[in-house]
C-alpha cells in the first residue's frame, strides 16, 4: 500500500513503455520544488520521490512484498520498460516530501495498545503535546482500519480502509471512527499502535543505461502508429472526396 497526498496532480496516464523515466524526473525536478512519480498497474504500484536536486526514496509494492530505497528505484526503472505502468506526476510540498518518502521503510514502532475510544482521545492529546512526527494505526473490529498522520504534533492527514486510503485533511475520519465505536457500544477494543518517522533525508541515484538501450524500438513503434493513422486518413479522403 502506497499512501501519499494527491492534491496536486501535474500530469497523468503516461504509459511507462513510451516514457524515459530518468528524463521525466529530471524535467520535473526543474519545474517543481519537490514531488513524486507514481507508477500503477494491476499487479503492483511504485513511487519515486524527488526534490529539485535529489532522488530521496523509492518504493515498489505488490501482493507479497515491499521493496524500498535503491533496490526499489532500480526495480521500477527496469520493469517499467515492459510492464506498461500508468504514470502520474504529483507535486508535494518540500515541507512534507521527506515525511512521505520515509513512510514505508523508516517508520519506527514506538508503542502498541489495546484500548477504548475514550483512551484514544487522551493518546491523541498526549502525542500532540509530545510533537509526534509519525502516525497512528487504529484497527476496529475486522474491517475498520484507520491511519492518522502527524507532523510536529499536528494532524496533517488521516484516512481509512473505507476511503480506500485516500487522504483527508479534516477530522471526518476521526468522527467516523468515533461513530462506529458508539454504534458498537464499545464492545470491541481498539488495536492501536504509534510509529515515528525520522525526517533525515537520504539520496539515491537513477541509472539511464536501460532506458537508452531500448529507445530505438520505442521510436519505431511510435512511427508505425502515426504511419497507420495517415494511411487511414488517406483512405477516408479518397472515399468521400475523390
Amino acid at each position: 500500500m502506497i499512501i501519499f497526498p494527491k492534491n496536486y496532480k501535474i500530469i497523468y496516464d503516461l504509459n511507462s513503455y513510451y516514457t524515459i523515466i530518468p528524463k521525466l524526473i529530471e524535467h520535473y525536478q526543474g519545474i517543481l520544488n519537490s514531488g513524486c512519480i507514481y507508477f500503477k498497474s494491476p499487479a503492483s504500484d511504485g513511487i519515486i520521490f524527488f526534490d529539485d536536486e535529489n532522488i530521496i526514496n523509492g518504493t515498489v509494492v505488490d501482493k507479497n512484498k515491499i521493496i524500498t530505497g535503491q533496490s526499489g528505484i532500480d526495480l521500477l526503472l527496469e520493469v517499467s520498460e515492459f510492464k506498461n505502468y500508468s504514470i502520474s506526476v504529483y507535486e508535494i510540498s518540500q515541507d512534507v516530501v521527506t515525511f512521505w518518502a520515509n513512510l514505508n521503510d523508516n517508520s519506527i514502532l514506538k508503542k502498541e495498545y489495546t484500548i477504548k475510544f475514550k483512551d484514544l482521545e487522551d493518546l491523541f492529546k498526549a502525542y500532540q503535546a509530545e510533537k509526534l512526527t509519525g502516525f497512528f494505526e487504529v484497527k476496529h473490529c475486522e474491517k475498520g482500519h484507520y491511519l492518522f498522520f502527524f507532523l510536529n504534533g499536528h494532524i496533517i492527514y488521516s484516512t481509512s480502509k473505507k476511503l480506500k486510503y485516500d487522504l483527508k485533511e479534516d477530522l471526518s475520519v476521526l468522527e467516523n471512527l468515533k461513530a462506529n465505536c458508539i454504534a458498537d457500544n464499545e464492545k470491541n477494543d481498539l488495536y492501536f499502535c504509534v510509529k515515528g518517522i525520522p525526517l533525515d533525508q537520504k539520496t539515491f541515484t537513477i541509472s539511464t543505461t536501460n532506458s537508452n538501450d531500448s529507445l530505438p524500438d520505442k521510436n519505431i513503434k511510435i512511427e508505425m502508429h502515426y504511419l497507420e493513422m495517415v494511411q487511414n486518413l488517406m483512405i477516408l479522403f479518397e472515399k468521400y472526396f475523390i
